[in-house]
This record gives C-alpha cells, structure tokens and sequence, in this order.
C-alpha cells in the first residue's frame, strides 16, 4: 500500500506546500519537515511536497527518503510565483484526501499539527491578514469588478488594527475538509487568472493575487471563514506589531526572521 493510501484511508487528511527553486525555500522546507514530524508528531506520508523544479536535487530527495509525498509540478504562471502554492494544491486536490487538509507556506515551524484548526466541510480556517492588505476599498473594488458579495468587515490581526474583509487569510495556513478541496482550488485557480490579466484592480498590492483570488473562491463557493487565533499563524518577523495571543503559539510563521546558521530567530514573546 503507498503512503497515498495510508494517509487516505485512515482519515488523517494531508499537509500540503510548494517547493520553489531558490535556495532559501530548501532550507525552509527542512524546517517545515522536522518541526512537523519531531515537534508536532506528523506521520512524515502525511506531508506532501509539489515541487517546481528538479525533484533529484538533495532536499526533495532527502524527505523523498524519509516519506514525504513528492510530487512535480509547473509553475502556475510567471507573473506570479506566489500563485505556485495553487499548483500545488492542485495536487492536494488530486489526492481527494479524506479529513482534514491543511495547505501551508514552507516558512512554518509547527509545534501542534496544523490539521486540528479544522473545523469540518463547509469551512476554510485561517488566521485574518496582519495588515490591510490590500486596503478595503482595493478589495471592495475587486469584488465590485467579480460580481460577488463583499463578506462582512473585521479587523487585521497586527497592530495597529485595520478593516478588511472576513476571509481575507494570511496566505501561509488555510485549513479546510478534504472534501471541500477540489472545488475550492477550481475555484481558486480561475480567480487567480481572471486577476492576472486585471492586476491594476489590486493596485499597488498586485502581489497578493494568490491571497485576494483565495478569497474571491471561498466567497463564490459559499465556504464559511473561520477566524482563527493567532496562535496557529504566529508572526515572528514583526514582533515590535505582534498582539498578545491568549493562547501558546501553536504554528511560527517566521517569513525571512532566521539567523546565519539557520535558527529561528527569537520574537521576545514567550512560546
């Protein structure tokens, strides 16, 4: 039996992320490998890692052998190599995983696993944008422009506070039922690509596109935003903007904050 049908057939779901060519994204996915199978307790066949680029080079090899799900990919499109982890939710998708699903950046060091922030189908968790990013009236725009609802306003997770839009996540954890999977990446997908070719809709944030077109297909296909505390998104790379969290932080999200030999570098928050 592979470790597809492992991971399927007991329920657990799957851990899914982009591997992209530079470097630096390698040495993040060691981390995001040994945080989740030695901190967090991640049976390593409930990883799975899309990978764009060579699949032979030292660190998909090295977690190939260890018994991450290693799969090749292309890149979702050259305006936008943020938009390479729909790809690789693609091949989540692929997987129609049974039970939950969490899709995450590399940047991420877990001490709890990211699957218990599920809160069932019909729901996507995540933890709301640090900042306003885009600012609401971009991002009323672009809602205008699609011809759907414009969810309810809420306040950004740094301070100081913001409004934005329910559903507006933090791109680096979404958790949702892996039977809400497929459609919500179909979705994803075509939003994506209708704001590639309408990037000045997002202004100067025409980075964000994988964030906002996420947001665009949760809002069309009816799934509820779960607002999660920040402790299962704890930022790191700010830590002067970083609100108190009444719980223990549960995932880093420590972006670039790593020092010369590859540590995390400390927030001066107790964890």
């Amino acid at each position: 039996m592979d470790s597809r049908s492992v991971a399927a057939e007991a329920g657990r779901g799957i851990i899914g992320a982009t591997l992209d060519a530079p470097a630096r994204f390698h040495l993040d996915a060691l981390r995001w490998f040994i945080t989740a199978t030695e901190v967090a307790g991640v049976a390593p066949e409930d990883l799975l890692l899309a990978v764009v680029g060579p699949t032979d080079a030292e660190v998909p090899r090295a977690l190939a052998a260890a018994g991450v799900q290693i799969v090749p990919v292309k890149a979702f499109d050259d305006r936008s190599p943020h938009c390479n982890k729909i790809a690789g939710a693609r091949v989540v998708a692929a997987r129609a995983p049974l039970g939950p699903v969490a899709l995450t950046d590399l940047d991420l060091a877990f001490l709890a696993d990211p699957r218990r922030a599920s809160a069932g189908a019909g729901t996507i968790a995540g933890k709301t944008v640090d900042s306003t990013v885009p600012k609401l009236p971009v991002l009323d725009a672009v809602f205008e422009a699609a011809g759907l609802p414009v969810p309810p306003e809420v306040e950004t997770s740094f301070t100081p506070v913001g409004p934005t839009r329910r559903g507006n996540f933090n791109g680096g954890l979404y958790v949702l039922d892996g039977v809400d999977v497929p459609g919500m990446v179909d979705g994803w997908e075509r939003w994506a690509r209708w704001l590639l070719e309408r990037r000045e809709l997002l202004d100067k944030w025409a980075i964000h596109v994988d964030q906002v077109s996420n947001l665009l297909a949760l809002t069309e296909l009816g799934l509820r935003p779960v607002l999660l505390d920040g402790a299962w998104n704890q930022a790191t790379h700010k830590p002067d903007q970083l609100p108190p969290s009444a719980e223990r932080p549960k995932v880093l999200h420590y972006h670039t904050a790593v020092d010369t030999i590859g540590r995390l570098q400390p927030a001066g928050h107790a964890a």
